[in-house]
């Protein structure tokens, strides 16, 4: 976002070839590590409405603090694999990216070589991080479409479009849906509303 949103006001658009790896890195890395962590959560909520009074021994301080943990370390790792296979790709023919930022199946377009075994195992850790969160596969639907398939299936425009939801809305719209959740934030909501309202009748 940071480089997208620099892009936005200058005339030449570039990105160096260590610089779009750190963005690919990092979207990997981010990416799985929020699916790691919704799935704790989910987990906690299992916990909580299934095991009530199991609830206090198994999600401890320290166990929460492992399963975060284990959510960010798996995140960092998994992030490696993907910047690793595709740094290793020649690239001796157009460098210019039809995206908006580095992704992978952009990348991979724009190798010279044989991507096949590279798209494999990206299919098979796209789909490890993915099915492992199997419970957000409806809001995830968007990232499986990108990933767990193959490279040239999607054509390019279809996909900038589906990585706006998934890398813009879908963040954007995240904290509106927990917040709206919380009967706190509700309650103040509809106060404000309400004042609001009273205000517009004077």
């Amino acid at each position: 976002m940071p480089k997208m949103l620099a892009n936005l006001l200058v005339e030449r658009k570039a990105i160096s070839f260590p610089g779009c790896m750190a963005q690919v890195y990092c979207f990997v890395f981010l990416g799985a590590t929020e699916c790691f962590l919704l799935a704790v959560m989910a987990y906690d909520s299992y916990l909580a409405i299934c095991y009530p009074l199991h609830y206090m021994v198994a999600m401890s301080d320290a166990s929460c603090t492992r399963l975060a943990m284990v959510s960010w370390v798996t995140g960092i790792f998994t992030g490696l694999l993907p910047c690793f296979l595709i740094s290793r790709l020649p690239f001796c023919g157009s460098n210019q990216i039809k995206h908006f930022f580095c992704d992978i199946p952009p990348l991979l377009k724009l190798s010279c070589s044989d991507i096949s075994t590279t798209e494999v195992i990206i299919f098979i850790l796209s789909l490890l991080v993915l099915v492992s969160c199997s419970h957000l596969a409806v809001y995830y639907g968007t990232m499986i479409s990108m990933y767990v398939r193959p490279t040239s299936s999607l054509p390019s425009e279809l996909s900038k479009i589906v990585s706006v939801f998934y890398t813009i809305i879908t963040p954007l719209l995240n904290p509106v849906i927990y917040s709206l959740r919380n009967k706190d934030f509700r309650d103040a909501l509809k106060k404000l509303i309400s004042r609001q309202c009273s205000l517009h009748r004077v």
